[in-house]
C-alpha cells in the first residue's frame, strides 16, 4: 500500500479542484456561446439575450420571421443602444444569416434575390365609425409597369402592443394595383392615439413607412402625393380623393349683405321721386286755386 505524505495528499486535492472548477468553467463557457436563433429560440433562450427579460423576450416571439438580428429593432423595447448591446454580445443569429463553411471553388454561389421598390402605404383607417376590431384597415398600391410578389413580405405596427403580419405566400399584387388588408387579417391594431407602420421586404429592408397622431373619428389618413392627410372620403382599393372643408356661409352672409344694400340703393331714389313729384302737384294745384280765389275777389 503506498501512502501519501500530507503535503503531497494537499497538492493532489488542490489539483483535483482546480481541474473540477476549469471544466465547470469550460461548460458554463459553452452553454454561454451556443448562439440563439431569434426564429426558433425559446422563451427561456431569449432570455439569455442581454437586456432581454420575458416580457421583450415574448414580443420577439409575436415579432418572428426576422430576416436578421438588425430586424430586432422592430420590436417594441428595443431600442439602437439595446440593439447595440445585443451584437456585441454575439449571441443571437438568424437561421440562414451566417455562413461557416468557406465556398469551394467552382461550388455555385447563392445569388441575393432583389425584391421590387415602388410598393407604398396610401391610406388607413385607424378609427372607424364602427368597430375598431372589424373595420379597420391598411391600403398598399403598386406604383410598378409589373405586378409584384409579395410572399414572405411583412408589415408591422410600431407603437404599442406591435404586431407583424407576414404575407402568405403566391400574394400578388397587380400592376398599378390597391392590396387593402383589414384588421381581422393581419391582426394589428391601429392605435387611435399615435401609431406607425412599416413595410418590408423578405430581406428585412423597410421600403416605406408611415407615422401618425392622434387619429379623426371616422376619417381616413390618406396620402396626396408627398404628404398625408386626414379625409372624409374613404377610398379602400381606389385612387384617393380629399374632402375640402366647405367655407360658404360666411360668404353667402357677405353676398346677402351686399344684396340689401343693393336693394335699399335702388329703392332709395324712386321714394325721393315719388316725394318730389307729390309737392309739386300740391305747389301747382295750389297756386291755381290761389290765382282762382283772386279773381273771384277782384
Amino acid at each position: 500500500m503506498l501512502f501519501l505524505s500530507r503535503p503531497e495528499l494537499k497538492s493532489r486535492l488542490f489539483f483535483l479542484v482546480f481541474l473540477f472548477v476549469l471544466a465547470t468553467s469550460c461548460v458554463q463557457a459553452a452553454e454561454t456561446t451556443e448562439k440563439i436563433d431569434i426564429n426558433t429560440a425559446s422563451l427561456e433562450g431569449l432570455e439569455k439575450i442581454t437586456g432581454v427579460g420575458p416580457v421583450i423576450a415574448q414580443r420577439i416571439i409575436e415579432a418572428r420571421p426576422f430576416s436578421s438580428v438588425d430586424d430586432l429593432i422592430r420590436v417594441n423595447g428595443i431600442g439602437e443602444k439595446t440593439l447595440q448591446k445585443i451584437k456585441e454580445q454575439g449571441l443571437t443569429w438568424v437561421s440562414g444569416e451566417l455562413q461557416t463553411e468557406p465556398i469551394a471553388e467552382g461550388q455555385p454561389q447563392k445569388i441575393q434575390e432583389n425584391y421590387a421598390s415602388g410598393l407604398i402605404i396610401t391610406e388607413i383607417l385607424p378609427s372607424p365609425e364602427g368597430q375598431d376590431e372589424k373595420e379597420e384597415w391598411i391600403e398598399i398600391f403598386n406604383q410598378n409597369d409589373f405586378e409584384v410578389d409579395l410572399s414572405f413580405w411583412q408589415i408591422a405596427d410600431t407603437m404599442g402592443q406591435t404586431k407583424t403580419y407576414t404575407f402568405p405566400s403566391k400574394t400578388i399584387i397587380k400592376v398599378k394595383g390597391f392590396l387593402v388588408l383589414d384588421r381581422p387579417t393581419t391582426k394589428i391594431t391601429l392605435n387611435n392615439s399615435e401609431d406607425g407602420l412599416l413595410l418590408i421586404q423578405p430581406n428585412g429592408n423597410i421600403i416605406d413607412n408611415i407615422d401618425y397622431q392622434k387619429a379623426i373619428n371616422g376619417q381616413s389618413y390618406s396620402r396626396m402625393e408627398n404628404n398625408w392627410v386626414w379625409s372624409t372620403v374613404l377610398t379602400p382599393g381606389q385612387n384617393n380623393a380629399v374632402s375640402l372643408p366647405v367655407s360658404q356661409p360666411e360668404n353667402q352672409e357677405e353676398e346677402s349683405k351686399a344684396q340689401q344694400l343693393a336693394t335699399i340703393s335702388q329703392s332709395t331714389p324712386k321714394t325721393h321721386f315719388s316725394v318730389f313729384f307729390i309737392a309739386l302737384g300740391f305747389a301747382v294745384l295750389s297756386g291755381i286755386i290761389i290765382i282762382l280765389t283772386k279773381k273771384k275777389l277782384i
